[in-house]
């Protein structure tokens, strides 16, 4: 799988969650947890800026998703139903519940389970370039096509569609930009052949707008305005089925937001846990006065 730090070393401390060893990395220490649950062919390394960021102040969990990086439970289909009880065996037994969640794109789409069947395992959600619906019929028989191609071809000939799905035009065209894309170049074309069984697990969700009113906690929906994977529309309609969801569209941004604008999802996450506390300690002193 991409890994976004090429020289970490490969062999990651491993736990034992719903019946398969995941990689497993741990920063930083404090009263609340923080779950990172990456994107499809990512790893737990991609949230690397955001790792750095907090782990002064939180303690900060990232892993891979089974059957993907350095996790067992691979080769074959995924489906995110088994990634969402893989997440809640790990939040159960190290998370240090309700923990905040932090999920891109299939991240994302895992998180929303968790908080829609587990409520009390979350005090907060924050969704980056995700989608609650599946995948459009006409969009789904191009991406079954490249499944098809990566099986029979290997990845290296879909390098360049797989960049354009990630990343936004003004990333991919920032001459700054070049050295980290021929990385992600070289690894995309290093990907095993059954990668294509995260992926159809991706393309083959099933729909659960309707479970998202379930979700009680606090709840971030951030989507990068040249995100053409899962586009604004999808985090318009997430938003709209939660209460009180905050919907933030950022600029000049792709689908892989945490790492086209580190900065700026940072900041915008900050912000939104730090609403979150506040109104934690606002109730709790509404509960005192009693």
């Amino acid at each position: 799988m991409i890994r976004a730090q090429p020289d970490e070393p490969a062999d990651m401390p491993q736990i034992s969650c719903n019946g398969v060893s995941l990689n497993l990395t741990e920063r930083g220490e404090g009263a609340e947890t923080i779950v990172f649950s990456h994107g499809l062919l990512w790893d737990w390394q991609m949230w690397e800026p955001q790792l750095a960021h907090f782990q002064s102040r939180y303690r900060c969990l990232a892993y891979d998703h089974r059957g993907q990086a350095g996790s067992g439970g691979g080769p074959r289909q995924l489906d995110l139903d088994q990634l969402a009880d893989d997440a809640i065996a790990l939040i159960e037994s190290q998370g240090n519940p309700p923990c905040h969640f932090v999920g891109l794109s299939m991240g994302g789409m895992v998180g929303m389970r968790v908080a829609a069947r587990r409520p009390e395992l979350l005090r907060s959600l924050c969704l980056l370039d995700t989608s609650a619906e599946p995948e459009p019929a006409q969009r789904l028989r191009r991406l079954r096509w490249l499944v098809r191609l990566l099986t029979l071809l290997g990845p290296k000939p879909l390098i360049n569609q797989a960049l354009k799905e990630m990343f936004g035009p003004t990333y991919l065209n920032n001459p700054n930009n070049a050295a980290d894309l021929a990385r992600w170049r070289q690894q995309i074309g290093a990907l095993p052949r059954f990668a294509r069984h995260a992926v159809r697990g991706v393309i083959e969700r099933g729909n659960v707008l309707n479970e998202l009113g379930k979700i009680r906690c606090p709840v971030l929906v951030l989507v990068g305005e040249e995100d053409q994977t899962t586009p604004a529309t999808c985090a318009e309609k997430i938003a709209e089925r939660i209460a009180d969801a905050r919907l933030i569209s950022l600029p000049k941004v792709g689908h892989m937001s945490s790492l086209e604008a580190p900065r700026q999802i940072n900041a915008v996450i900050d912000s939104f846990l730090s609403t979150v506390q506040h109104d934690a300690r606002d109730a709790i002193a509404e509960l005192t006065e009693i």
